[in-house]
């Protein structure tokens, strides 16, 4: 609905008498890929001219901490880091940080294995290792166990 300039004021929602200023990523953005596959509101939704769009995750959090009444989304690890200026809205009454989170976003490590070479194999122990893991809960990650 706000993306699709359906609904274009917080009043719509309770929220105060504000214009909505929706900021989204461009196609086939990974953070968007995970919202369409995951979430009927964005699967083969069609935008309106009046959003905002943004080509990178700081652009958008600059925008959305910069804008009165912007929405948007990317990134937790990143959206902690403007904690003062950007709130996190819960899905399901979850945020990404926890379990079950409805929309998560996986990363991974890939190489090849003819590469794989002392430093990497260091790095591949040090981000499985219990260390590692607590600086991804830090950053509002969630280990692979």
């Amino acid at each position: 609905m706000i993306y699709s300039g359906e609904v274009e004021n917080w009043k719509a929602f309770g929220g105060k008498d504000m214009l909505i200023r929706a900021v989204m990523r461009e196609p086939g953005d990974s953070t968007l890929s995970v919202l369409e596959k995951n979430s009927p509101v964005f699967k083969g939704i069609t935008c309106s001219d009046k959003l905002t769009m943004a080509f990178s995750t700081p652009e958008t959090f600059k925008l959305l901490s910069t804008r009165k009444g912007a929405v948007g989304y990317g990134a937790y690890d990143v959206a902690t880091s403007y904690a003062d200026d950007v709130v996190a809205l819960r899905v399901d009454g979850k945020l990404p940080s926890n379990a079950g989170y409805p929309l998560p976003q996986t990363v991974g490590l890939v190489f090849k294995e003819e590469n794989r070479k002392a430093w990497v194999r260091d790095f591949v122990e040090f981000a499985t290792s219990p260390a590692a893991h607590a600086v991804i809960v830090k950053a509002g990650g969630i280990p692979l166990q």
